[in-house]
């Protein structure tokens, strides 16, 4: 499995109103959904 690294100031947090932990989950979500929605183009076209 790879690992991705993002480096982000601590106040994008208090200005999204969002938990550090409650941000990668949504992050880990959408990347997830993105991916396979991708994947599901791919194979459509």
């Amino acid at each position: 499995m790879k690992t991705l690294t993002i480096n982000m100031p601590d106040k994008i947090f208090s200005a999204m109103r969002v938990h550090p932990d409650d941000f990668v989950k949504e992050m880990r979500l959408a990347a997830a959904i993105g991916s396979h929605g991708k994947r599901f183009l791919q194979n459509r076209f």
